[in-house]
């Protein structure tokens, strides 16, 4: 948000305590379900993307490098969402 408006910042501010609120809300209340461990990496993501792109002011950047540092906490979420279905599959 290098170049927004105080608009902007404020609802990017909000937009980001709305996803983690959601995944700590999600943590609480569905420990025990494999779904939300796949929730929490899906809001995780795009807290990421938002902060990378927006935050950083990379939105303007190229299409490579845009897409390699979002890639970065996907790849990391695609790790742990295999866990979790081996963990299920292991288990059930």
């Amino acid at each position: 948000m290098a170049h927004g408006t105080a608009r902007q910042l404020n609802l990017a501010y909000a937009i980001l305590i709305a996803l983690a609120l959601s995944g700590v809300m999600l943590a609480a209340w569905g420990a025990a379900v494999p779904a939300a461990g796949a929730g929490i990496l899906v809001l995780a993501v795009l807290k990421a993307r938002f902060v990378i792109i927006d935050f950083m002011g990379l939105g303007n950047a190229s299409p490579a490098l845009r897409i390699a540092l979002v890639a970065w906490p996907v790849a990391f979420a695609l790790a742990g969402l295999g866990k979790i279905a081996l963990s299920a599959v292991l288990a059930g």
